[in-house]
């Protein structure tokens, strides 16, 4: 359920969570708009998407708490600041502040292109178990992300996107690690009431010191009744 108005967006829903023990969990998100370029929101989520899903798989959840600030200084430039808290069901608490700025380059046609700069750090006070929860740990990343319509129509538009990030990653008792990632999505739109977005991507990443590599596949669906 969502209710919109000029200075107030708020959002109530209710999600199943299936896994070993399925659970019924829910969301609330709120956001006041103060003007064009400021705007404030705060979520809380009992059985929040964001647990980690080895956490799931070892019967473990988690609910989040969340406040998040845009601010959008000049009409291409965006800076978002997000502190989140994570509640274990095995008594850690994970608690993560970040910050992302991105600045538009060009804007096409023929394409468009993005610097988007991330610094996000986190604090689990009950690290290690059977989910990867570092003491504390820094992660800064660049990311160029270059769009380009491939179909667009009146109620109905086609677009692709490739992000390549580069970035440094710290993690106490572990010292710091090159990382980055390729991604490449596409993007279909019909008119405001139906969005998805589907594509996949390479990570190289690290964990307690060993360099991984990550494949992933992802599908996100927006479809408005």
């Amino acid at each position: 359920m969502e209710y919109r108005d000029a200075d107030i967006e708020a959002l109530a829903e209710v999600a199943a969570n299936l896994a070993e023990t399925d659970r019924v969990g829910g969301r609330l998100q709120g956001r006041m708009i103060f003007d064009d370029d400021l705007s404030a929101g705060i979520s809380g989520e009992l059985f929040s998407r964001l647990t980690p899903p080895r956490a799931v798989a070892n019967g473990i959840t988690a609910h989040s708490a969340e406040a998040e600030v845009e601010w959008r200084p000049w009409k291409a430039t965006e800076i978002v600041g997000v502190g989140r808290v994570l509640d274990f069901s095995d008594g850690n608490l994970r608690t993560e502040l970040g910050v992302q700025a991105t600045q538009g380059i060009a804007s096409g046609p023929p394409a468009s292109l993005d610097l988007r700069l991330t610094v996000t750090g986190s604090h689990n006070d009950k690290p290690g178990g059977p989910y990867f929860a570092p003491d504390k740990d820094l992660l800064g990343s660049v990311s160029a992300i270059v769009g380009q319509p491939l179909i667009e129509r009146e109620d109905f538009s086609l677009s692709h996107r490739l992000t390549g990030t580069l970035g440094a990653y710290w993690q106490q008792d572990y010292g710091s690690t090159p990382v980055g990632g390729l991604r490449y999505e596409q993007e279909l739109k019909l008119g405001e009431e139906f969005d998805l977005i589907y594509g996949a991507g390479i990570d190289w990443l690290s964990f307690d010191g060993d360099r991984e590599t990550d494949t992933s596949f992802n599908v996100k669906l927006r479809w408005k009744f």
